[in-house]
């Protein structure tokens, strides 16, 4: 299934206005204890559009700005669409200032020969980053969590075709339809488990609950899954949803591979508009002068998040709601 800008944009659509963003806003906060859900819904639903409507500002810009300023304004359009995501799972955000500091820290100074697939990045305590993750994927604990920036990108399943020349790394297409995903045997090896054990391993840690149909061991494991999708693809964690080719991939086993990707988007874009703003030099040098492997990963990367971020924000309001019902069953 593919997915154009404009058919993303029109899906966000329908939460610009104030009567289906208070509905919306309403619904998820009736799922919180201790929250008045309509007079939060009818307070919060104005900043809950502009939110979006200043993220879609920034995109619209970042899609015609030249690639040296482009992940500034992609990374500012993503904050904006995901602090609406954020309202929307805490009627109250921002509590405090310490949520709005970004939440992640680099080294402000590269050195010498600096590459940029081998850097990386810690996780703070406060600010957008830690609060989005505990307050939308209930994911805590991540202060002091060091991530490599090639551990992020390859979680990208639009670029696998660079890592799989450049790092010789394995992407794995994972084939659906009508509720079920027919997992390959090879990813018992990945995980180095039996069948039983991937599934059990599998029904705890993904994002969704899933079940599994009896198999004698000879063909694809069948995986069940009961959440929607027909029109609009939901996350289903190890496992990515490739926008340019219309499937599920399992990307390279790592740290990473149960985060979300709206956070690991996030990661990537924070780290590379710190260099468009902070490392000049090196940054002008690989755009203007192509020196380097990194130079097509990231423009390729930059033409991806222009449709993959605002996609991953729909899926989470189309999506998220669902997942926590059929959880509480």
């Amino acid at each position: 299934m593919f997915f154009s800008s404009d058919r993303i944009w029109e899906n966000m659509l329908f939460f610009t206005s104030a009567e289906t963003a208070q509905h919306y806003l309403e619904s998820r906060y009736r799922l919180l204890n201790g929250t008045d859900a309509r007079k939060k819904s009818y307070e919060n639903c104005y900043p809950f559009i502009y939110y979006i409507e200043q993220g879609r500002n920034f995109f619209r810009q970042g899609d015609s700005a030249p690639i040296t300023i482009q992940p500034i304004l992609i990374f500012y359009g993503f904050v904006c669409l995901l602090k609406a995501c954020v309202l929307a799972a805490d009627p109250d955000y921002p509590r405090t200032t310490r949520v709005l500091a970004h939440g992640v820290s680099t080294r402000k100074k590269k050195k010498q020969n600096y590459m940029y697939f081998h850097d990386e990045m810690i996780i703070q305590k406060h600010g957008l980053f830690p609060h989005l993750a505990e307050m939308m994927f209930h994911m805590g604990h991540l202060a002091g969590k060091k991530i490599k920036i090639s551990d992020l990108l390859c979680q990208i399943p639009e670029l696998s075709h660079y890592f799989r020349q450049l790092k010789k790394m394995e992407y794995i297409p994972i084939k659906n339809g009508d509720g079920e995903f027919y997992l390959p045997l090879r990813l018992l090896d990945v995980f180095k488990m039996t069948g039983s054990r991937f599934q059990q391993y599998l029904r705890e840690k993904t994002n969704i609950p899933v079940r599994f149909a009896a198999e004698d061991g000879s063909g694809p494991i069948r995986c069940l899954v009961p959440a929607g999708g027909k029109d609009y693809p939901f996350e289903f964690l190890p496992f990515r949803y490739d926008i340019r080719r219309g499937q599920y991939v399992f990307c390279p086993w790592n740290g990473l591979s149960f985060f979300p990707e709206l956070m690991i988007h996030y990661l990537i874009l924070y780290h590379l508009s710190m260099i468009a703003r902070y490392e000049i030099e090196w940054w002008s040098e690989l755009v203007l002068q192509k020196t380097t492997a990194e130079y097509p990963v990231i423009v390729q990367y930059l033409q991806t998040a222009l449709q993959k971020c605002p996609f991953l924000i729909v899926q989470y309001f189309h999506y998220q709601d669902d997942w926590k019902k059929t959880k509480q069953k």
